[in-house]
């Protein structure tokens, strides 16, 4: 089932905001179609951002496998508006906005969570189990990665996002402002309202000190779940990940269709700590230390291709690295949009992307 919401909103120069969004997109590796005169639609697979213009009219319709979906494709079309057009947000109004009327709620997918239990499944892991009061069952997907949030301030009480009466996701601000990051969902268990979520134990970010020293019965917030790039009709698959990837890494090799062969590369001591943590699979696997990984996988990853050329290649992880594997992926491996993902998890020397 497809979920959609559209907006028109009167803008100067709305075909200005259609390029906009679309070299945005570009950037970000999606593929981008145009579907007339001054229309394009960004496809995301089972999901699609579709804008077009019309002398003062800018017009934009997400289509999302799921709720959580849509308010993550609208709040990506309202940011790289808003770009351009500051107070765009406050003027825009989404076909599945609540009335006006209507007292604010939480988005689609937001999930207030307690801590009630932790372990380390891998060097360098934290386990949590996160429990709720309500249905968890829609985390169990599609998509599997889900925002972790927590107030800035460790001292305040969580004020969660809400839903603004034009259909925009609101964040609090301020005194209230969220630290809010990516992570990827090991497994739902609906019949305890239970998730587990695998988070890099290390200093300097927000969640990851929350999840090493957080007592039993703290809260969190979670909103998901959305995104996730898997392989389609790929025989072979070239996956590299360092650590803060290993968790997707895990939900990936988990989706291959048996029997797919190719090469996997993840940031660990050693093979044995991958075979652990990861599921049974028949790629080829290669660990390597933390300490060199960064400067060793593009050459490491360049060399395993040319004796296994992979249909799909896959990265996630520091900046710096996700632009090189993106330059092999595209210039040597020549695999085109949807069949290669470099993605960014965090950036070297940048505390404010410590997770």
């Amino acid at each position: 089932m497809a979920y959609r919401a559209s907006t028109t909103i009167a803008v100067s120069e709305p075909a200005r905001a259609v390029k906009t969004l679309a070299e945005h997109a570009r950037e970000h590796n999606a593929t981008v179609n145009e579907t007339g005169a001054g229309a394009m639609e960004i496809d995301l697979g089972a999901n699609k951002i579709q804008v077009s213009s019309s002398d003062r009219t800018f017009l934009a319709t997400v289509v999302g496998e799921s709720q959580p979906m849509v308010y993550l494709l609208k709040e990506a079309v309202a940011e790289h508006l808003a770009e351009i057009y500051p107070g765009v947000m406050e003027e825009m109004l989404w076909s599945d906005a609540a009335s006006a009327s209507s007292e604010a709620r939480y988005p689609a997918g937001f999930y207030q969570m307690r801590l009630v239990g932790r372990c380390e499944p891998m060097a360098g892991l934290i386990r949590l189990r996160l429990a709720g009061d309500t249905d968890v069952t829609p985390l169990s997907g599609p998509g599997f990665h889900v925002k972790l949030m927590l107030p800035l301030n460790p001292a305040a009480e969580p004020v969660w996002p809400q839903v603004h009466p034009n259909g925009l996701t609101q964040w609090p601000e301020g005194a209230d402002a969220l630290h809010v990051r990516y992570y990827t969902i090991k497994s739902v268990t609906p019949s305890t309202s239970e998730v587990e979520i695998d988070v890099v134990r290390h200093r300097g970010g927000r969640i990851a000190e929350w999840a090493a020293s957080a007592e039993t019965g703290a809260v969190i917030g979670l909103l998901g779940p959305a995104g996730g790039e898997l392989p389609e009709n790929a025989a072979s698959v070239l996956l590299c990940a360092d650590k803060t990837a290993v968790p997707a890494l895990a939900r990936m090799v988990a989706c291959l269709p048996e029997g797919t062969k190719g090469h996997l590369v993840g940031e660990a001591a050693s093979v044995s700590d991958l075979k652990q943590y990861l599921p049974d699979t028949a790629l080829e696997m290669r660990a390597v230390p933390a300490r060199e990984f960064n400067e060793v996988l593009p050459d490491l990853a360049k060399s395993l291709s040319a004796v296994a050329p992979p249909q799909f290649a896959w990265f996630a992880g520091e900046h710096a690295t996700a632009q090189k594997m993106r330059r092999l992926f595209k210039a040597d491996l020549k695999l085109p949009k949807g069949r290669q993902f470099a993605i960014s998890y965090w950036r070297k020397g940048q505390v404010k992307n410590a997770i």
